[in-house]
């Protein structure tokens, strides 16, 4: 095989072992935490994590990295605005 397709495979195994392990909900929830919950810093935040992570692997294995972490975000989301509807 070439090193370049080892390493996208590598690259999307993290990705998968980030889901397995809920490293995407601690990525979210710390990201959320942070930052707040504004449209324009979330999407800040989440820039910063993708840009960061693809430093050290593929693009494309960041952005399937960062696709469950992006889903985390938003069910956080919707979850604190059902409980404030709730009030």
């Amino acid at each position: 095989m070439n090193d370049t397709i080892m390493v996208f495979i590598g690259g999307l195994v993290f990705a998968i072992a980030t889901e397995h392990c809920n490293l995407h909900l601690r990525i979210a929830l710390i990201v959320m935490r942070t930052l707040g919950c504004s449209h324009a810093k979330l999407l800040g935040g989440l820039c910063t994590v993708t840009t960061f992570v693809s430093m050290w692997i593929a693009n494309a294995a960041a952005t399937a990295m960062m696709v469950p972490i992006v889903f985390a975000v938003l069910r956080e989301l919707e979850r604190v605005g059902e409980a404030e509807k709730a009030l």
